[in-house]
């Protein structure tokens, strides 16, 4: 489950585990922890890219932000997100087993197909 903010997450912390964690806290554990990249563990054979949007938050009173992001899915294996980065969905896209044919699925948008179309592997 995520949370909106640290300071939500300090607050549902204390009430779900009687665990005070200050927000801070829990802002620098997030910051030094290194994510592993997933890393599919058969060749891939179906891909399916998407988009969307993300609302950032504002101060109240002030208008919403919306951010791009794509998300990936090696089709049954392993999937990641990327916010406003396609270079580094293409490189991992690239890095995973690939098949001598994939199927790549996309809802048609321009933004998705355009990254089937112009990566150095061609997927």
């Amino acid at each position: 489950m995520g949370n909106e903010s640290f300071a939500n997450a300090e607050r549902d912390l204390k009430r779900l585990t009687g665990i005070y964690v200050p927000h801070s806290t829990q802002h620098r554990l997030l910051e030094r922890y290194e994510f592993s990249s997933a890393q599919a563990t058969e060749q891939v054979e179906a891909l399916i890219i998407d988009e969307g949007n993300v609302r950032l938050r504002t101060h109240e009173g002030e208008e919403s932000i919306w951010r791009n992001y794509k998300a990936v899915k090696v089709h049954g294996q392993v999937g990641a997100a990327f916010f406003q980065n396609n270079p580094d969905l293409v490189a991992w896209v690239n890095s995973q087993p690939q098949s001598e044919a994939i199927t790549c699925l996309g809802d048609g948008h321009d933004g998705v197909w355009n990254l089937f179309n112009n990566t150095p592997d061609s997927f």
